[in-house]
């Protein structure tokens, strides 16, 4: 039945929680007060002012309680209850009778698509208890917020107060019935005073009984056995007789048999056999509880034994009194059960709700559901995030809203919205509440129930702003890279074209033909190195080979030893004879060489430049989490080598100006520059790259004032024997 929705500032003023509803439901001190306070409370918590209470007796359901608008103006509960209305025969044709009988909602249409009643049945766990009338009025608006489907949302919420309030109101049934037959219970004697402190516990009464039956005959063996009483199971096994076995339980427990068993020889019994050993007398005096045998008093002697008449109806009055007792036990702790039940139903459903809430919240990525209309359900604090909108405020909006698309094209979630739509994966920009433009990842699927009914679309989205900036920059390096390769190999044919020139004239003179060979050799590393900055954009594999690393180091140091004697700056050379290393020789000395020109300008007032080799088992390096790593030491996070395979280091150590450690994280990234005025901040990025594509390893460790080394770790031209 469609049920108009409720505007959301109403529906939070009236809302009511259901620990507040049960509360106050058991607050009440007795079952007509509880009466007079159920309407209200219930009318509170469903926000509806015309609530109807039934209640079935004596096969009729009687009118209990009612709200003050749900009849003539000046009604209560309590004169309701005091006048002579008419019972609802529960058999008869009555809307009330009918949906008792059938056990489900009955909506009575009415005016504007609002129902004129809703008869909600209350059942027990004994079976019907009555049933709740809730009248809506024209005034009201009652049911329905935050965009569910209103008539869903309310006939849920009568459903569990018709559960509550059922399992409530058996309990004050049930706990009335004790407390009448306790008043009773106090003409009894000894037996009955012992009962009494013990009149809810039915493990406790069950010891009572068993102990009295003990005293009364002398019986070798006693036992208390209980069976099932109506719609209640029988009780576990630890409260039945340890002797008695279920197969005799069943034969002696038979609902409508109340004739006692009295078999002094049991010879000619066919049950004999259940019974322990040596057993040759026996008895068992039935417990009726409401006119059906719920137990029996069982006793079992060794020894050949009569009972005296006096001995019987001992036991007769003790059965008697244990019956009522035990029933009572028995009913409470189903009472009690069912509160126990009704509170971890509610504790469930308050986990569940805190499960959800902490899956949503927790999940990376931004999530949208929408309704059939088009309407948010539900959006998580990422997604909120990402769109820059409170949860509270989105619920409700329409998708194009929440969702903003930066083009005027159809919505690609509303799109989706139907029978028969396939998911869509797509990247978007949006226009966010806050003015933000970012990039989404669009994953748009179906949302439907378990039957396959559509309930509407789920939407799952990242922001992805950042990748496509990382795009561009990587873009702009392979633009500044193309560039300067093009200037650096302008220059070196350039250079190479006047070294021919030159080379006719040198003739004869040998020291200037070593000084020219050497210049064809650096012109051809400078095509190299303008390869290698191509290579930044796009990286190519080296070229290895195995390489002397004195030799390569020298290659390099001879380019620079002039410069370097101009600033004062010592270079000292620590080489271990024969050392090779497995590397693209040209990259290598682009390497070598950018990290020279680094240490020796790091120290424009003089110092010493160290270079040093040395062959070991190679260890892996200082990783980016380890304990090693201080403000002062950052290495690269490059590939592993095995620690089985032998390798190179080669060590470029300054006493220069050295570099901070809050700027260590920093100096592989490209274009960041430290300490230089018309670098371009590619060189250690480059040769980051380079040392990766030879699958070694690169860290720097550095102190201000003191200088800074590099270390190289390389794999080996060549194994050991052996090795």
């Amino acid at each position: 039945v469609p049920v108009r929705p409720a505007p959301r500032g109403k529906a939070n003023q009236t809302r009511r929680t259901f620990p507040a509803l049960i509360d106050g439901l058991l607050k009440a001190p007795s079952l007509e007060d509880m009466f007079e306070v159920m309407p209200p409370l219930v009318g509170a918590y469903l926000n509806c002012r015309r609530i109807m209470i039934y209640m079935v007796r004596q096969g009729a359901l009687d009118l209990v309680g009612c709200s003050a608008d749900a009849l003539t103006s000046g009604w209560s509960s309590t004169l309701v209850r005091m006048a002579p209305i008419q019972p609802i025969q529960l058999n008869g044709p009555a809307p009330e009778a009918r949906a008792l009988r059938g056990d489900k909602p009955h909506f009575e249409p009415g005016a504007d698509n609002i129902p004129a009643r809703i008869i909600m049945p209350m059942q027990g766990i004994g079976g019907p208890v009555g049933a709740i009338v809730a009248i809506p009025s024209d005034e009201e608006v009652p049911w329905g917020a935050d965009g569910l489907r209103a008539s869903l949302t309310f006939q849920q919420g009568l459903e569990d107060v018709a559960h509550l309030c059922a399992i409530i109101i058996q309990n004050r049934l049930l706990y009335t019935d004790l407390y009448e037959r306790k008043n009773q219970m106090d003409l009894l004697q000894r037996l009955t005073t012992a009962f009494n402190s013990s009149i809810l516990d039915l493990e406790a009464a069950v010891g009572i009984v068993e102990r009295q039956l003990s005293q009364v005959a002398r019986s070798t063996f006693t036992a208390v056995a209980l069976g099932p009483l109506g719609p209640y199971p029988p009780p576990p096994l630890s409260l039945q007789g340890r002797w008695l076995k279920p197969e005799l339980i069943r034969v002696l427990v038979q609902p409508h048999n109340a004739v006692p068993v009295i078999l002094d020889d049991l010879d000619h019994w066919p049950f004999a056999g259940l019974l322990p050993p040596e057993v040759t007398s026996f008895y068992a005096f039935p417990l009726v509880a409401e006119d059906r045998v719920a137990g029996c008093l069982a006793l079992a002697f060794h020894e050949r034994h009569s009972l005296t008449d006096s001995e019987q109806h001992l036991i007769a009055i003790l059965a008697n009194t244990a019956s009522s007792v035990l029933l009572k036990s028995r009913l409470y702790a189903e009472a009690d059960l069912a509160r126990r039940q009704a509170r971890e139903m509610l504790e469930r459903a308050q986990r569940e709700e805190r499960l959800k809430d902490a899956v949503l919240r927790n999940i990376q990525s931004g999530l949208l559901v929408v309704d059939n209309g088009g309407r948010v359900m539900l959006l998580n604090p990422v997604g909120a995030a990402i769109l820059g909108l409170s949860e509270r405020h989105a619920l409700g909006m329409a998708v194009e809203d929440a969702l903003p698309m930066s083009q005027n094209s159809p919505h690609p979630v509303r799109a989706s919205i139907g029978p028969r739509v396939p998911p869509k994966h797509l990247e978007t920009r949006i226009a966010t509440s806050d003015g933000r433009v970012v990039t989404l990842n669009l994953t748009i699927s179906p949302l439907r129930q378990a039957d396959g009914k559509e309930l509407g679309v789920i939407c799952a989205f990242q922001d992805i702003s950042e990748m496509h900036a990382l795009k561009e920059q990587a873009w702009m390096i392979e633009m500044s890279s193309k560039e300067a390769s093009h200037d650096m190999r302008n220059v070196a044919q350039g250079l190479t074209g006047m070294l021919y020139d030159l080379a006719p004239r040198l003739e004869g003179n040998a020291e200037a033909r070593v000084i020219l060979n050497r210049l064809y050799k650096d012109t051809g590393r400078l095509t190299a190195l303008a390869e290698n900055i191509t290579s930044l954009g796009r990286p190519r594999p080296p070229q290895l080979a195995v390489c002397d690393a004195a030799e390569v180091i020298e290659s390099v140091l001879r380019g620079l030893e002039h410069g370097a004697s101009m600033v004062h700056v010592r270079i000292e050379r620590h080489f271990e004879p024969g050392a090779t290393m497995l590397a693209d020789e040209y990259q290598m000395l682009r390497v070598l060489e950018n990290l020279c020109i680094n240490a020796i300008e790091a120290m424009p007032k003089g110092g010493t430049l160290t270079l040093t080799t040395r062959t070991g088992r190679g260890t892996p390096p200082v990783g980016a989490g380890d304990s090693r790593q201080s403000a002062a030491v950052v290495p690269t996070d490059l590939l592993v080598m095995e620690s089985r395979q032998r390798a190179i280091e080669i060590e470029i150590t300054d006493t220069g100006v050295g570099i901070p450690a809050e700027r260590l994280e920093e100096i592989w990234e490209p274009f960041k520059t430290y300490g230089k005025r018309n670098g371009h901040g590619l060189g250690l990025a480059i040769v980051k790259q380079i040392v990766e594509a030879h699958n070694g390893t690169i860290q720097v460790a550095s102190t201000v004032g003191q200088g800074t080394t590099f270390t190289l770790r390389l794999p080996l031209g060549r194994a050991e024997r052996g090795q």
